[in-house]
């Protein structure tokens, strides 16, 4: 990038993958972390690890998808507002390298558990093939669209790569299409509803030019994005009705913190009462 490009299409890069990378890095990474030790625990039971790496990894696709979707959406008035209007021309990175953060989570929890199972020459060959891939495609790209070159070349090798991962899951677990389409149908459809909506606020959404009604578009749009994205990932759970599905998994743990929420309190008002009995 420095030596085709220059210094300018460098930093645009480097700060657009900053910016699109905070969902995978920061939610994405931790958990991937954590799990490991387990899935090499369960490596003898492959049906419980099957079980839990599809819980895992469709837990993390229902909070990412709408993360990477709804950064690539509100990308303008987001870096317009974080970095100044000196860096517009970051928008489109920070959009394709929103999209390819969300593929990349798929792929980083298909590395973790493939080293798990002992599959780690397979895995480094597939991390070689996307190196391979990558850095051919960025010589012919980058001296010709700069960093935009070199952001396609990183969005294509993930995608060619991905079948590979495919693969190497259904050596280590029973994983294909069928698993792919279970995972990934609700987040997908629930994103593709609020991307509608967002876009629909845009479209009567005028005051953007100024740094308070850019926080207020992008409040609003997040805010009721986020909404209609959890109606309907609720409602297609209720439709589906699978009780070991991540949905069930996450309305379980809402509840547990709900009712624990609600205890507190109620423990708390009957000790104020007390309190006031005992004044008197």
């Amino acid at each position: 990038m420095g030596r085709w490009s220059g210094a300018d299409a460098l930093g645009s890069l480097s700060v657009a993958r900053d910016i699109a990378s905070m969902a995978s890095r920061d939610l994405a990474a931790p958990v991937n972390r954590a799990v490991f030790p387990g899935y090499a625990k369960l490596e003898g039971d492959r049906t419980t690890l099957r079980g839990k790496f599809l819980k895992v990894t469709s837990i993390l696709l229902l909070f990412i998808m709408p993360a990477g979707t709804g950064l690539c959406l509100l990308a303008e008035p987001i870096v317009l507002l974080v970095l100044g209007n000196k860096w517009h021309e970051t928008l489109p990175l920070v959009q394709l390298l929103a999209i390819n953060g969300v593929l990349t989570v798929f792929l980083s929890a298909a590395h973790h558990l493939n080293l798990a199972v002992g599959m780690s020459r397979s895995t480094s060959l597939v991390l070689a093939s996307h190196a391979t891939i990558t850095i051919p495609l960025m010589l012919w790209l980058v001296p010709v669209f700069g960093s935009y070159g070199a952001n396609a070349a990183m969005l294509i090798a993930s995608i060619v790569t991905a079948p590979f991962n495919i693969v190497l899951l259904g050596r280590a677990i029973q994983f294909g299409v069928r698993e792919i389409v279970d995972i990934i149908w609700c987040p997908l459809a629930s994103c593709l509803v609020m991307s509608v909506v967002v876009l629909i606020i845009k479209l009567y959404w005028e005051i953007l030019a100024t740094v308070t009604g850019r926080v207020a578009y992008v409040a609003t749009a997040s805010g009721i994005g986020a909404l209609v994205y959890a109606a309907c990932v609720f409602l297609l759970w209720r439709w589906q009705a699978n009780p070991d599905s991540a949905e069930a998994w996450i309305w379980r743990q809402v509840t547990n913190i709900l009712n624990d929420i609600c205890g507190r309190i109620r423990v708390s008002y009957r000790k104020m009462l007390c309190a006031k009995e005992l004044h008197k």
